[in-house]
């Protein structure tokens, strides 16, 4: 893992003016304003003051990769980076999510990039089925399981068909992940395409919501009961968008 250098702040804002000398983390504090929410915020139904107040701060979450291929944030607690408690933990929330999802993809080993197979005999189309819905396009998953499985055949999805999978529920266009930035609009649907497990070929497709100013795609994954996660961007394989 990439050792990355952070100057970690321990001491609040109004206790500067009762020391003699400045530090690099007392100028470094007078930078980085404290943030917070009330800690009766409802994180699953946020205001869009509440989401602009938690957008302010991403820049402050540094996300790397440990010696298990698993992902952590370097700050170990809000006061390191001078926002709420609440607000920190929300954010270790969608990285332990994350987590989750390449835990379970761990020992899974197939040869689709597209989807993958649980031991109960879901089959490989699932998370894109579930991609489809999280995007507005059908009704059910159902739905789109059915109508992906005539089309497949049951086969799976291999990485040069999901453009045309995609397409069966609408005009669709794949995009390129290398030319994302913070001015990408959402205002279409997303599908995004990730490996959660660097040691298996195996892809999963979430519902992208929004691109974070830390470099990291954040996205829904309905298969996994609606979860919340964030990816890098170095990460994502394939981004594709309805256009209607």
């Amino acid at each position: 893992m990439k050792k990355l250098k952070l100057i970690v702040l321990l001491l609040p804002i109004f206790f500067m003016a009762s020391c003699t000398s400045e530090t690099d983390i007392e100028a470094l504090q007078k930078k980085l304003p404290f943030i917070s929410l009330p800690n009766s915020t409802d994180f699953t139904d946020l205001s869009s003051i509440e989401i602009n107040i938690i957008n302010s701060v991403e820049n402050r979450i540094q996300i790397v990769e440990n010696g298990e291929g698993l992902y952590e944030i370097v700050a170990k607690s809000g006061e390191e980076i001078n926002i709420s408690e609440n607000i920190y933990d929300y954010f270790n929330r969608l990285v332990h999510n994350t987590n989750q999802i390449a835990l379970k993809y761990r020992n899974t080993k197939r040869n689709r990039l597209i989807s993958r197979s649980e031991t109960d005999g879901i089959a490989l189309y699932d998370c894109v089925a579930y991609a489809v819905y999280g995007a507005g396009k059908v009704d059910s998953v159902e739905t789109a399981k059915k109508r992906i499985g005539y089309a497949i055949a049951n086969k799976g999805i291999p990485p040069g068909d999901m453009l045309k999978t995609l397409g069966l529920f609408g005009r669709v266009e794949q995009l390129n992940p290398r030319a994302f930035n913070q001015a990408e609009t959402f205002d279409k649907p997303i599908i995004a395409v990730f490996r959660p497990d660097a040691g298996s070929n195996i892809g999963h497709a979430v519902n992208a919501t929004r691109m974070q100013q830390n470099g990291h795609l954040k996205c829904t994954d309905y298969q996994n009961g609606r979860t919340e996660i964030t990816i890098p961007l170095g990460e994502i394989y394939y981004i594709y968008r309805y256009l209607d």
